[in-house]
């Protein structure tokens, strides 16, 4: 009989780590056909960076964008570029573009966009990429998620083709170059493609863009998206991965399990 109780505290807490893994929270990340290069939600706030001033960025600029989540950009420290379009970057070939790391600003330190709203998707054109860049997501102060972006340069490497979630093929190599006239084909080597990210069972509150400490690269993005609420990917777009986050729950019945798995054990040594 006393068996049998260790039994159902371990079986009870197992139950309820099943019950938890259920509900998995991640960041799921999509990119769009090869042209694509802005979000396929019309319902979600963009910043184009069209109407900013070119030139390095120092300290913090409101969104003009983005007030619907009272968006603030964090440039402390000259972080960030705003640069006109050229084969870098510049959704549609016009406007400007945000750029980071040590190749544009002199110095490799990131730079933020805190958001008085939570959300749940944010999407960007990522143009010119490369394996360096990342961006992590926050939602006060506590890291949930970090997207790196050689999950997408792994995905288009080796040539062929790519299936969209309504199945339809792409071929990688015309996710090569600067789409966009006057620049178009120039910059083959480096992948452009527009990156959605879906938060699933959470939501954030803090985005920050990083490039490491690579001298001779940097971020270049532009057509930064965000949209609070649920968002279902559309058939176009092509999935790439998910970004698992830690789930407090589940570490807590972990540890129930474990504490009923314990006194299972030395009930029956005690027999």
């Amino acid at each position: 009989m006393k068996t049998q109780v260790g039994k159902m505290v371990v079986i009870g807490a197992m139950t309820l780590l099943a019950v938890a893994g259920a509900k998995a929270q991640s960041f799921n990340v999509f990119i769009g056909a090869p042209d694509d290069q802005s979000n396929p939600h019309s319902i979600a706030s963009v910043e184009t960076f069209n109407s900013w001033t070119p030139g390095l960025q120092n300290g913090l600029v409101s969104s003009p964008g983005l007030t619907a989540f009272s968006g603030t950009y964090n440039f402390t420290g000259n972080t960030g570029d705003i640069t006109v379009a050229d084969q870098y970057g510049g959704a549609g070939g016009t406007g400007n573009y945000v750029a980071m790391g040590n190749y544009w600003t002199g110095n490799d330190n990131p730079y933020s966009l805190t958001l008085g709203v939570d959300a749940n998707y944010f999407g960007f054109w990522w143009s010119a990429g490369d394996a360096n860049n990342n961006i992590q997501f926050y939602n006060d102060g506590v890291l949930l998620a970090t997207f790196t972006s050689d999950h997408v340069v792994n995905a288009l490497s080796g040539g062929g083709t790519i299936l969209s979630v309504d199945n339809t093929p792409y071929n990688k190599s015309d996710y090569f170059g600067n789409p966009n006239a006057p620049f178009a084909g120039q910059n083959p080597s480096e992948p452009y493609a527009f990156v959605s990210i879906y938060a699933t069972g959470l939501t954030f509150d803090e985005i920050r863009f990083d490039n490491g400490s690579f001298t001779s690269t940097g971020f270049e993005s532009d057509n930064h998206t965000l949209f609070s609420g649920s968002l279902t990917p559309v058939g176009s777009q092509v999935f790439v991965t998910n970004l698992p986050v830690p789930e407090p729950g589940v570490t807590v019945l972990f540890g129930v399990a474990s504490m009923g798995l314990l006194f299972f054990r030395r009930r029956r040594a005690i027999r």
